[in-house]
């Protein structure tokens, strides 16, 4: 996801309206679905039939044929394939654990539970690159430009956590280009 603009035209008086928003729609989308398509097989189960039956997906061995067959059930594929879905319609297995569902598949808490959830701000997770050249990311480290970290003759900005990275940013002048990536590689 991306956002930004001039400094001045952005509203940092709710920093987190538009990913709430975003979380509540789709909450919505999934409630909506769930009373369009039968309810769907969880995910675990699939993997637990691709893990301890041969016979189930014969020659999977990435497992692509079964979180295929997961991801064809009509509820998950109309909620993945759509845009409120908020993107997170990968299915993979990261690292040696179990594929994740989306957060919201199986979710037993409230509307306001998983919204809160999913766009409270975490401080630690807030990655800054500020005006003078410190990147600093999720308030374990802070380098310096083309600095090497452990070899940068420069003063560390404190606080290395950004608890309050918005007012920060806020107070940039207002001609300041600011852009909001979520993305990691």
């Amino acid at each position: 996801m991306c956002a930004g603009g001039p400094r001045a035209l952005l509203d940092f008086s709710q920093p987190h309206l538009a990913s709430e928003r975003a979380a509540a729609a789709s909450w919505d989308l999934w409630h909506s679905l769930l009373a369009l398509h039968p309810p769907a097989v969880p995910l675990a189960t699939f993997v637990a039939r691709w893990r301890n039956d041969p016979q189930a997906f014969p020659g999977d061995r990435w497992g692509d044929e079964m979180l295929a067959a997961y991801r064809a059930q009509p509820l998950i594929a109309a909620y993945l394939d759509h845009p409120f879905s908020l993107d997170m319609d990968f299915l993979g297995f990261v690292g040696p654990a179990d594929p994740v569902e989306h957060p919201i598949i199986g979710y037993e808490g409230t509307r306001e539970e998983y919204i809160r959830r999913f766009t409270s701000p975490d401080p630690r997770n807030t990655d800054v690159l500020t005006v003078d050249g410190w990147w600093l990311e999720g308030g374990s480290h802070a380098v310096h430009a083309s600095c090497h970290p452990d070899q940068c003759p420069h003063d560390r900005p404190a606080p290395a956590l950004w608890p309050g990275s918005e007012a920060y940013l806020a107070d940039l002048p207002d001609d300041t280009i600011l852009v909001r990536l979520r993305c990691h590689a």
